[in-house]
């Protein structure tokens, strides 16, 4: 079985107080893209594909050959991002495990379990979930009876959900004809894939075989919003 990587890294720096793509900025001495490569290396995809947009040109002089790349023209969110890789994606099979570009800390190791597992029980979508105990703005994993039922954005989510500690990382392991299926069947029943559905969980939320990874050690899977990142994250790398 072939597989794939797709790292999306056409936002912007906002939240880092950056005017370049957020992935560019250093995380200790390396570009956050270039460490998320670095982990897609390691487990010898058979093609890494970069998603870009805002100010492209600067990702195209760091990582130069060592990946393809795809243009999202306008930011519209994760769900549009991959839309956009239909094209290229089109009579391919296989696995994908689609990365966010700013989580610093990805390694290797993760991306392999996320795969293994993903295999292993035979699902159409894996996803990544930690818990956190600090205040933050990330997807809440809604449950019950163990079982995931939604996945709430925070802006929608209500106080009580607020308080869920369990979180979506972002990190995806997908099947490609499930994924990219789901993908017509969306355009064709004319459905948007704005920044009001924007999740890549929404694509394929409909098929059954849907599960998550939970992972001990938040920094690991998660992005850093800010440039003040203990030195202790050195000791993961």
């Amino acid at each position: 079985m072939k597989k794939y990587a797709i790292i999306l890294a056409a936002g912007k720096g906002t939240r880092m107080l950056s005017n370049i793509p957020k992935c560019l900025n250093d995380f200790f001495g390396k570009t956050i893209i270039e460490r998320i490569v670095d982990a897609c290396y390691e487990n010898n995809f058979d093609e890494i594909i970069v998603v870009v947009g805002y100010k492209s040109e600067m990702i195209y002089h760091v990582l130069e050959n060592k990946v393809k790349y795809i243009k999202q023209e306008e930011q519209l969110g994760t769900a549009h991002a991959i839309m956009c890789c239909k094209e290229y994606f089109e009579n391919k099979n296989g696995l994908c495990v689609i990365i966010p570009g700013d989580m610093p800390l990805i390694n290797g190791r993760t991306i392999f379990k996320l795969m293994k597992v993903h295999n292993m029980i035979k699902a159409n979508l894996t996803l990544v979930s930690t818990l956190i105990d600090y205040e933050n703005n990330y997807g809440r994993i809604y449950r019950v009876d163990s079982v995931i039922k939604k996945i709430i954005e925070y802006k929608n989510a209500s106080e009580k959900e607020k308080k869920i500690k369990e979180v979506n990382s972002g990190l995806y392991c997908v099947n490609i004809k499930e994924l990219f299926d789901e993908i017509n069947n969306i355009q064709k029943n004319k459905l948007s894939l704005s920044k009001n559905n924007s999740s890549t969980i929404k694509i394929v939320w409909r098929k059954s075989n849907f599960y998550s990874v939970s992972w001990n050690d938040s920094d690991v899977v998660l992005a850093h919003f800010s440039r003040n990142v203990s030195h202790n994250d050195m000791s993961i790398l």
